[in-house]
């Protein structure tokens, strides 16, 4: 892919964006990234939008038919057979594209990124789809194995950004804030996961009155310092659902 094309798909997959259409967005950055070029901030954020706004619809969706096909149970049989194939539709389809962006981690962006950010980001990314496959996976051998794949990732993650970062990078607050989330949506461990966010959030705040940060990452680490508290407070007073890292950030 020339210099002129490589520019074209990535105009594409702005449009993409614009338009809503998620999918072809993933397309059209899943060949950029195949091209054997280290993706720039720029593009790395647009190949993590376009997959977290798709496999997010689907999730949502996934939702919605999971509770219609437990209202269904000792209803007419049909209508529950009926939602529980569809279930499973959307299933398969949130499997396939986590798949899809697992592979173009492993064979394309992760093998040629050239600095300790993209390489952490990558495995955080890679570790957040092993993890949105766990809410779906029904079967326990497979779900087990694809939890320890994310946890093990999670952690590798963190040793290296706590090496290379400070406490207050936005990558390495947003990768804090999903392994928060992963503890206590699938692994039910609600006290680490509040000891967890604390600590991340603690060491953030710390740091901010030293003027470390760039004005945009500042911008981006207090987004997700409020998504910490958010979660800590809830976690600590309701069942309600966590907030993972928006893609904007």
């Amino acid at each position: 892919m020339n210099r002129i094309s490589r520019e074209d798909i990535i105009h594409r997959a702005k449009l993409s964006e614009k338009a809503e259409r998620y999918l072809d967005m993933t397309q059209a950055m899943k060949a950029v990234s195949e091209t054997g070029i280290d993706l720039s901030n720029d593009e790395r954020n647009l190949f993590s939008i376009s997959y977290k706004h798709a496999v997010g619809k689907k999730r949502s969706a996934w939702r919605v038919m999971t509770s219609i096909e437990q209202t269904f149970e000792g209803d007419a049989m049909w209508k529950y057979e009926r939602a529980q194939i569809y279930r499973e539709k959307i299933q398969s389809e949130i499997e396939e594209l986590c798949n899809e962006v697992i592979h173009t981690i492993d064979n394309h962006l992760y093998p040629v990124a050239q600095s300790e950010e993209s390489r952490v980001f990558y495995s955080k990314m890679k570790a957040d789809y092993f993890r949105y496959q766990a809410e779906v996976v029904g079967d326990p051998e497979r779900r087990r194995k694809i939890v320890s794949s994310a946890d093990r990732l999670y952690k590798a993650a963190m040793e290296t950004a706590e090496s290379v970062m400070n406490a207050s990078h936005p990558i390495r607050l947003g990768l804090m804030l999903n392994y928060s989330v992963f503890l206590y949506e699938v692994k039910a461990a609600t006290r680490r996961a509040i000891n967890t966010a604390k600590e991340a959030f603690d060491g953030a705040l710390e740091e901010f009155e030293t003027g470390i940060l760039t004005t945009e990452a500042y911008k981006d680490s207090t987004i997700i310092l409020q998504l910490l508290k958010d979660n800590v407070k809830m976690w600590s007073t309701t069942d309600g659902r966590p907030i993972d890292l928006l893609p904007e950030s």
